[in-house]
């Protein structure tokens, strides 16, 4: 059955790796619990990659780091060969919110109002965000994406990113998430976050060991997990928190007036 996310937007995308039977199957309960077609990205594992291709990075860049940069350039040239307006992208260890449907379809009527050339973060559970930034009850509000376990975006922005790589003269040094958020600065694509996050990280929370990420991959899934509660509640949790209470200030005193 396909749910109103798949009303809204072109299509669906998870970017994984064939071997990764775990995170496929994870992803798979997702998305069924949530009622969401998908589309998956195999392309581009690392065993797979080419000289050709790999020459074309940094060498500090480890194969997987590769991998997922490349898993993302296609789903940005699928879109545009397909002419999807619109596009929804997940890694395979994404962890969707109770309410990720309803909330993410209040966020695409919001978009609708912003001029092309966008992308939507849906993550940052546990990433310090401005309090200025945060102090908000609209649905989304501009920052630079952090990481990139699932975002919105749109035709223009794939165009623009597309276009910018393929005319690039050096070589690609840094990571996904990082790269995507230098190219949007530079292309003028404008990032919003959702002011609920919706996504969060199964190598993150300790579900999943990580493959990218050096620091978290040194400790044990047990820890990763302790720290990202913590980092969870420092970070996002008591800052909401302290919003809440301003915002109910700011509305008694609105009304005193």
């Amino acid at each position: 059955m396909i749910n109103n996310i798949n009303q809204k937007v072109d299509r669906v995308y998870v970017v994984s790796v064939k071997s990764y039977s775990e995170r496929i199957n994870h992803i798979k309960n997702e998305m069924d619990r949530h009622r969401i077609d998908f589309h998956f990205v195999f392309n581009n594992d690392a065993d797979e990659l080419s000289e050709d291709i790999t020459c074309k990075f940094d060498k500090n860049l480890s194969l997987p780091q590769i991998s997922l940069i490349m898993k993302n350039i296609e789903v940005w040239n699928d879109a545009i060969m397909n002419n999807f307006q619109n596009i929804l992208v997940f890694e395979d260890d994404a962890i969707l919110t109770k309410n990720f449907v309803t909330d993410l379809v209040s966020i695409i009527n919001d978009v609708k109002k912003i001029k092309p050339g966008y992308l939507v973060f849906l993550g940052g559970a546990d990433t310090k965000v401005p309090f200025n930034k945060i102090k908000t009850n609209k649905n989304i509000f501009k920052h630079p994406i952090a990481t990139a376990e699932g975002y919105l975006t749109d035709l223009l922005a794939c165009k623009k990113r597309v276009d910018y790589i393929q005319s690039m003269k050096k070589k690609i040094r840094l990571p996904n998430d990082h790269l995507i958020k230098h190219l949007d600065k530079k292309l003028n694509i404008i990032n919003f976050w959702s002011r609920k996050p919706l996504v969060e990280q199964g190598s993150v929370t300790g579900i999943f060991k990580t493959s990218l990420d050096r620091n978290r991959g040194k400790h044990s899934l047990l820890y990763n997990k302790i720290r990202y509660k913590w980092m969870k509640l420092k970070r996002r949790k008591l800052p909401d928190f302290f919003v809440k209470i301003f915002l109910k200030l700011k509305l008694l005193n609105a009304n005193k007036d």
